[in-house]
């Protein structure tokens, strides 16, 4: 391979969670190795049919295309299936690349499957524009930063809390490997990553805080504070203002009020002082002795309207903040 700065068709193969420039290529998440091809200022993704979905979602290309087809169409009848170079190979001879720029760490094994392509290295970054950063970008370093400075910090934590046995750190009753303080380091930074909801459980009042702090520094977007009123939650109002401030929602459940928890006035009384937008509406049904799931949405709302609750914020809490903890685009 030559060295070359510039060259209109550019290519990449690699897992998008350690290469850099295909995250930047795509906006694509993704652990194993897949294809991107810019030909002629088209962007084009090659993934497997499992990863499809998912890419069509959030990828920010132009063109997908399915590897599995490429992989039939190469393998014919034989009954053993294709490396994934030749499948590589295959999906670039169909385009008719006779020349790309690859960045300078391309695997030596896909650029020997490919010598009848002229390959070109890139002669510094693979994408120039990455070294002016926007905004928005700004803000997702920030983020990142905010992440690992939290995994640190969890990882001392686990440390302190750990004991020595012969050789051998105890850590809750059994043996602290790297494979369990990696998954404490690394499990808030996942759920901010993915977009998922974080939601505390039966977690007690101090351990809430601890959590819904973390998240939020860990850039966590949906945070739920799972039935505040519970008994082994029991969080004041005060408390419950205090962690919608940090911008959590408050998750409240048909069957606390219902089962003589809480008083139905109190549990009211919660969500008016905290402001309905930052409370969201659930059931909390499936047990023998209480209404069937399909009824403790209405019971609720009743309960709702008759104290005076407006048909809106009873929207915001039953529908809208629902969606959002789903995931779902509003409405």
């Amino acid at each position: 391979m030559k060295d070359q700065t510039n060259g209109e068709t550019k290519l990449i193969v690699a897992p998008s969670d350690i290469d850099a420039d295909m995250l930047y290529a795509t906006k694509f998440w993704a652990g194993d190795p897949f294809i991107f091809l810019q030909q002629n200022g088209k962007r084009t993704v090659v993934l497997t049919d499992l990863e499809m979905g998912r890419g069509k979602r959030t990828a920010k290309v132009d063109e997908f295309v399915s590897f599995n087809q490429l992989e039939r169409e190469v393998q014919g009848k034989s009954k053993q299936a294709p490396p994934f170079e030749k499948v590589m190979a295959h999906f670039l001879r169909k385009r008719c690349v006779k020349s790309a720029t690859v960045p300078g760490n391309f695997p030596l094994g896909y650029a020997r499957e490919l010598q009848d392509i002229d390959l070109s290295t890139s002669n510094g970054l693979f994408w120039p524009e990455r070294e002016a950063k926007t905004d928005e970008e700004l803000k997702l370093i920030g983020r990142a930063l905010r992440i690992t400075e939290t995994g640190l910090k969890r990882a001392m934590e686990v440390l302190k809390a750990s004991k020595p046995k012969g050789k051998k750190l105890i850590w809750s009753g059994k043996p602290l490997t790297s494979e369990l303080l990696r998954a404490e380091i690394e499990v808030l930074g996942m759920v901010a990553r993915h977009k998922m909801c974080l939601a505390t459980g039966h977690l007690s009042r101090d351990e809430i805080f601890a959590v819904v702090d973390a998240a939020v520094d860990a850039g966590v977007e949906t945070i739920v504070v799972t039935h505040p009123e519970f008994p082994s939650q029991d969080l004041s109002v005060d408390d419950q203002s205090a962690l919608a401030n940090k911008g959590a929602l408050l998750e409240r459940c048909f069957t606390t009020p219902h089962t003589g928890k809480v008083t139905w006035e109190q549990w009211i009384e919660n969500i008016r002082a905290t402001g309905p937008e930052r409370s969201v509406l659930s059931t909390d049904l499936g047990q023998v002795f209480n209404p069937p799931v399909e009824d403790g949405m209405p019971l609720m709302v009743d309960r709702l309207l008759d104290a005076g609750l407006g048909e809106e914020e009873i929207y915001v809490m039953a529908v809208v903040n629902t969606r959002l903890v789903a995931g779902a685009e509003a409405l």
